[in-house]
């Protein structure tokens, strides 16, 4: 959205983003973004279909939409290399060498955004073992409180939550 009302207001470089997010949130007008977007019940969704259309525009060279992605890449690496510094200080390190780093969903759906992640030299200098979850991010939820012992299943198609005593059906 920034990218759109800078270029829109003259502050910015073109941008194909203007004419993509006009277009997916059927609106005319860029000035009518802000309270579109924040208008919505879920802006945290609003925003993340909007991710779809800056990698979509990163993709046909589009130099705003780029730089957009080259930031998000360094922003999060700099989170994971920091998470690593405060979590495993090298006098606290359960074993020697690199720390695996689980990548799965929201911006890892994507496959450029993906790649220029994993590859990144910050982040292979950094300790880092970047590996790609090939399953959706729910799973995880759901492994771990199976192997907590929270949620089991009763043979019938029933998940059985043994913290409450609760069972529900499963859906098609």
């Amino acid at each position: 959205m920034a990218a759109v009302l800078r270029h829109h207001d003259g502050r910015g470089i073109p941008t194909m983003l203007t004419k993509l997010a006009l277009e997916h949130f059927g609106l005319t007008e860029p000035e009518q973004l802000v309270s579109f977007v924040y208008g919505q019940e879920n802006v945290r969704s609003a925003l993340g279909e909007a991710s779809r259309l800056v990698f979509a525009a990163a993709k046909e060279g589009d130099r705003a939409a780029a730089a957009i992605v080259e930031e998000a890449v360094a922003q999060l690496i700099r989170l994971a290399l920091t998470a690593k510094k405060r979590l495993f200080p090298p006098e606290r390190l359960p074993f020697p060498g690199i720390i695996p780093l689980v990548l799965s969903g929201g911006l890892f759906a994507d496959n450029g955004f993906a790649e220029r992640f994993l590859w990144h030299e910050d982040l292979l200098a950094g300790g880092l073992d970047p590996r790609r979850l090939n399953v959706p991010p729910a799973a995880g939820g759901l492994f771990a409180g199976i192997k907590a012992g929270r949620y089991s299943d009763n043979g019938q198609g029933q998940a059985a939550d043994s913290r409450h005593g609760k069972r529900e059906g499963r859906s098609s």
